[in-house]
């Protein structure tokens, strides 16, 4: 493990719509994650700040390593419940992470894995 961070917010900070509110939201969230939290119709504000999360859990995880902004990190949430957390400045770096909510908070915690390294037989 090379980093680890974690993060927790409350979900009604992302209560107000996207349709009301599209600069903030496009701030912070790439087009993927807008796209996967507007089909969460019942809990869109708790899977925009469990996404938010991961991405504040990221920053705080690679800290040591790079300075990263919210729009440098990509979420992915896939239908098995795993988290694909990709880097720009980092291709080459694995990460874990977790997210869960209850009904007024969010949080995340995602580890930085050790980079990938090639090996060569000798």
């Amino acid at each position: 493990m090379q980093g680890v961070g974690i993060d927790i917010e409350k979900i009604s900070r992302f209560n107000k719509s996207y349709k009301e509110n599209k600069m903030f939201f496009k701030k912070i969230f790439l087009e993927n994650e807008i796209k996967y939290c507007l089909k969460k119709r019942k809990n869109t504000a708790a899977s925009f700040a469990g996404i938010f999360c991961a991405k504040e859990a990221t920053i705080k995880a690679c800290a040591n390593t790079v300075k990263l902004g919210l729009k440098d990190i990509r979420i992915e949430p896939k239908k098995d419940r795993a988290i694909l957390i990709s880097v720009k400045k980092l291709p080459r770096v694995s990460f874990l992470s977790s997210i869960s909510h209850s009904a007024d908070f969010a949080i995340a915690m995602t580890i930085m894995l050790p980079k990938k390294r090639d090996y060569k037989e000798t």
